[in-house]
């Protein structure tokens, strides 16, 4: 197992000689727990400085520069990554944003092939997003006595997970039960703007969802329709606990999708996705400014 080392001495107490002993009498006792490599890190006029090798600590000259407030260090018993290759030796440079750092750490993942197959998955997303909002309203229960309105696509806020690659409402579902109420949107004919090979282009698309048809005897163009208002004699109920066409367009645009309506269309009983729905007839493309 590694090891992890340093100093700090941001009050300029102790003489540099001594911090300079310091720096290689901790290096060379922590080669106990690994001698395949080692390394320090410190900052120098502002910028994050590593000095690594693939060599034990008590072969290697630790010496930070005069002024140096602190120190990290390692050293490496290797378990996975070839020592030889120095990027997999310690300490490691990072940034977030415009800021630079640099890491150490102690211990192996084993798995740590099936978490970067987890980590890049539809699946693990979801659980991250869930997460966040059940951390977001938790905030708002507890300090405003307030709800929390979701903003997403379609495919992404389903009870039922209509799509293999989205699972957000389901598991808002799962966990909130009656709590979590989905407002779906669909239209019957859309003119979408979407990405394409010269920029974005607008497409032309109809869902032949019935109810959103209907919405074209309103005045309004749209309409908002709460399932648990539709009595059971009404024909619109029929409609909402069976199967029917809805459209699902997302961000990407192909000649498949174009001219295959089960490309951007789903089959699926409203009731089971939805808690209600707004309607339109007809819908425009969003403008996006370039400037």
């Amino acid at each position: 197992m590694c090891s992890l080392f340093g100093w700090t001495d941001y009050a300029g107490i102790v003489p540099h000689r001594i911090l300079r002993k310091l720096t290689q009498a901790l290096a060379n006792a922590a080669e106990e727990r690994g001698t395949d490599a080692a390394g320090i890190s410190y900052i120098r006029d502002g910028e994050v400085v590593i000095y690594k090798r693939p060599k034990a600590a008590h072969k290697l000259h630790f010496n930070p520069p005069d002024g140096t407030v602190a120190v990290m260090g390692h050293t490496r018993m290797a378990t996975q990554g070839d020592k030889s290759l120095n990027f997999n030796n310690h300490p490691f440079a990072g940034a977030a944003g415009g800021t630079s750092f640099s890491f150490a750490h102690n211990g192996v993942l084993w798995n740590d092939r099936e978490l970067r197959k987890q980590r890049f998955s539809t699946k693990y997303r979801d659980t991250q997003m869930k997460e966040n909002v059940m951390w977001a309203l938790g905030i708002e229960e507890s300090d405003h006595d307030s709800r929390l309105m979701l903003s997403c696509h379609n495919g992404h806020m389903t009870k039922n997970q209509s799509s293999v690659a989205t699972f957000l409402g389901r598991f808002l579902h799962d966990d909130l039960g009656d709590d979590y109420f989905a407002i779906g949107t669909d239209f019957y004919i859309t003119k979408d703007n979407l990405p394409g090979k010269n920029g974005r282009e607008v497409h032309k698309f109809c869902s032949d969802d019935p109810l959103a048809y209907q919405v074209k005897y309103s005045d309004e163009n749209m309409c908002y329709l709460d399932f648990s208002s539709v009595p059971e004699n009404d024909p619109v109920y029929e409609k909402i606990h069976n199967p029917m066409k809805t459209g699902s367009l997302g961000e990407q645009y192909n000649l498949a999708i174009k001219l295959v309506k089960p490309f951007y269309q789903l089959n699926l009983t409203p009731e089971d996705m939805y808690d209600a729905m707004i309607l339109v007839y007809e819908a425009n493309p969003t403008e996006i400014w370039t400037e």
